[in-house]
């Protein structure tokens, strides 16, 4: 499974300089909108996150990597479970853009709001990508990257544009704003259990779609 993680890793090299600056795009995109302490963070961190999942994705399709994968000794439930923890590797190099910016700033002592990382912003971009790919590897699997495209282009900028919108219209939004509000009156760690709670349960019924296609698929 690790080989199969590297290889995730390998295909999606390219992508690496974009990584390095994207920090600094999303920070300077949502300068106005920090109040909420996370949103350029869960930007940064969902969206690399799925640029280099996806960007694997579509050289495997290119490429038809599957047919080789499935000509080797491994399992389907082993490709399945690989894509899934190589997201947890783009989630850490997505941490990774976003703090070399955060610190790069600081030091040139940039006009631009940064907000420090502390665990319910950590839980809150986790859950973010986590969401976000719940949707996307089970269309992987089902139609592979080209056919499904589209769709995941739709998804790319929603983690763009969704934290943005909520973080400044949540208020306008009564279930969005009862919710938020609820959470805050929660003590830190018990607004970090929901969140990473419903991502984890959203991950779990995509990795079952995910094994359930995969295992029906044929090449």
């Amino acid at each position: 499974m690790l080989v199969l993680i590297l290889k995730d890793l390998l295909l999606s090299k390219k992508m690496l300089p974009l990584v390095a600056v994207y920090g600094f795009f999303m920070i300077i995109m949502f300068s106005g909108a920090l109040d909420n302490g996370g949103a350029a963070y869960a930007a940064v961190t969902a969206a690399v996150g799925y640029i280099l999942m996806t960007r694997a994705a579509y050289y495997e399709d290119l490429n038809k990597s599957e047919l080789m994968i499935m000509s080797l000794p491994v399992r389907r439930s082993q490709v399945v479970f690989s894509k899934y923890l190589s997201v947890m590797v783009f989630f850490i190099l997505g941490a990774f853009s976003y703090g070399i910016a955060a610190a790069i700033i600081t030091l040139a002592k940039l006009p631009l709001n940064v907000p420090p990382i502390t665990v319910e912003i950590l839980a809150g971009a986790a859950t973010g990508l986590l969401l976000l790919v719940s949707l996307s590897i089970p269309l992987l699997f089902k139609f592979g990257y080209i056919k499904s495209r589209i769709i995941n282009m739709f998804l790319f900028f929603g983690a763009f544009f969704i934290p943005l919108i909520v973080s400044k219209n949540n208020n306008g939004v009564p279930l969005i704003s009862s919710l938020i509000s609820y959470l805050k009156k929660q003590p830190d760690f018990i607004a970090v259990a929901y969140m990473l709670g419903f991502a984890f349960l959203i991950t779990i019924v995509s990795i079952i779609a995910s094994l359930k296609i995969y295992k029906n698929k044929e090449f």
